[in-house]
């Protein structure tokens, strides 16, 4: 198999012979994080990531030595893996096999799956995909992963899936709550709707994982500017992630 790869910029899919993806890890799991948070399902993590943030606690889906092990595998053997009726495709960056995953999200719903969740970083969009996905969990990075947002594409994603989209932050420092709000503002300006509340987590590679939970949560009790004529912080809800509480920052399958 091919070096799987993707270097930084670059929105072209990890190389796998047709029909197949190439995949991380498959496990079953509770949801971690999000508004489905605790949920019982099946998660398919698969290789190559268009970005590179600092904190990214799942590293090993895009560097030079993880995607090496990745398994390319049958689209429909990877389906017949799922035993949970709710999925998450995850990564790495899972847009970056946009055209191969309509038949995936085909044959996982022909076996009964009921709910599909895409977790991605908002930069990459593909119109085909909106309304075969039930949640689109769009991570928009802010200055602290050392990436930036793409407002355009966010607002697409907005715009084509009302209701069925959230928006979930890392936030690490007082740097990175103000341009959440800025983004925020950027999307109101392009039409956006945005979705109700605003999720933010705290960095979840920390070792001290409980103090930089606090943290976040000062920072957002803090926060005593106004949007819209209402404190901002009442419109963000801060969201622990379960499976790092659980498990520790280095555990991987859960």
């Amino acid at each position: 198999m091919t070096d799987l790869a993707t270097p930084p910029g670059s929105i072209e899919p990890p190389a796998t012979r047709g029909g197949t993806l190439p995949v991380i890890e498959l496990f079953h799991s509770i949801q971690g994080e999000g508004s489905r948070s605790g949920e019982p399902a099946t998660f398919i993590r698969f290789a190559g990531c268009n970005l590179r943030c600092v904190w990214c606690d799942t590293s090993y889906s895009w560097s030079k030595e993880g995607v090496k092990g990745a398994t390319a595998t049958d689209i429909d053997a990877l389906a017949a893996q799922v035993r949970e009726s709710a999925v998450v495709l995850t990564g790495g960056e899972p847009m970056l096999h946009r055209r191969r995953l309509p038949k995936l999200i085909g044959e996982m719903r022909a076996r009964g799956v009921q709910h599909v969740t895409v977790e991605t970083n908002a930069t990459i969009l593909d119109e085909e995909l909106i309304p075969l996905v039930d949640l689109w969990s769009l991570s928009p990075k802010l200055v602290g992963s050392g990436e930036v947002p793409d407002p355009a594409t966010i607002t697409q994603y907005l715009v084509a899936a009302p209701g069925r989209v959230q928006l979930k932050f890392v936030v690490l420092t007082d740097e990175d709550l103000a341009a959440m709000w800025a983004l925020l503002v950027q999307l109101v300006q392009l039409d956006a709707p945005l979705p109700a509340p605003i999720l933010v987590q705290p960095d979840g590679t920390r070792e001290d994982y409980d103090l930089a939970l606090r943290e976040l949560i000062e920072r957002v009790m803090a926060d005593d500017a106004e949007w819209q004529g209402v404190p901002r912080r009442s419109l963000v809800r801060v969201t622990p992630q379960v499976h790092r509480v659980a498990w520790g920052a280095a555990a991987r399958g859960v």
